[in-house]
């Protein structure tokens, strides 16, 4: 975090000094790797299709984007976050994202697209990239 924002490295290079000068000390994190890595297209497109997650896209896309919002103080509403939570669990068990729209979740397609829309869009407005 920088002035109360998500840092987001556009230049690898730049992450050691600045995580130095604002966070932890370089030599306890990798700076050589990303801290979050989702693919969010992937994850809104299997969302949206269904089929199997082979890659675990929604999964981590979900919890990425959990913890990112987490560290905005935005509030999420409830129906939001319990809908995210449940496709996380869903997904730590299951690939099969077809099957969990026609017989095992709660929530619809247009939910779960919805949050996480939402959550990019927190992400977002409560980011610096530097």
């Amino acid at each position: 975090m920088i002035d109360g924002r998500i840092a987001l490295l556009a230049d690898p290079k730049r992450a050691a000094p600045l995580v130095q000068q604002y966070g932890a000390p370089a030599d306890k994190i990798d700076v050589e790797r990303p801290f979050f890595w989702c693919d969010v297209a992937q994850a809104l497109y299997l969302l949206s299709a269904g089929g199997i997650d082979h890659g675990t896209a929604v999964l981590d896309a979900v919890n990425a984007l959990l913890t990112l919002v987490a560290a905005t103080d935005l509030e999420m509403v409830d129906s939001r976050r319990r809908a995210l939570h449940d496709i996380a669990n869903y997904c730590t068990t299951s690939k099969d994202l077809t099957k969990y729209f026609e017989e095992v979740g709660d929530h619809s397609r247009r939910e779960l697209i919805d949050a996480v829309l939402w959550c990019v869009g927190a992400v977002t407005v409560k980011s610096r990239i530097i």
